[in-house]
């Protein structure tokens, strides 16, 4: 079964597991988390980065922003703030936070 969602945040078609996804689609949900796919992302890339550091060392850096000019974490874009929660976590820090400092 493949469970696809109109506007997902990581638009995939992935099979969902089988008793799972039944379970899933009798309580209503439509939307599966797949997080191991993002974090997998994450260590292969950053891997492959500290190879290249370990051998080049801020030039490393270098190449990789030249090589990723158009990333919010580079320089490039900006980065979509209201697509990383920040602006639901400052509502919620604005209402339930403490307002003094702290010391």
């Amino acid at each position: 079964m493949i469970l696809k969602r109109k506007n997902p945040i990581l638009p995939t078609r992935l099979p969902t597991l089988p008793s799972a996804g039944r379970s899933r689609v009798a309580l209503g949900l439509t939307a599966a988390w797949y997080t191991f796919l993002p974090d997998q992302v994450l260590k292969v890339s950053a891997w492959s980065f500290f190879q290249e550091f370990k051998k080049k060392d801020m030039r490393a850096w270098d190449e990789y922003v030249q090589a990723h000019p158009e990333t919010p974490f580079t320089g490039g874009a900006k980065l979509p703030w209201d697509e990383t929660g920040m602006t639901e976590l400052s509502k919620f820090e604005a209402k339930y936070a403490p307002k003094r400092k702290r010391r």
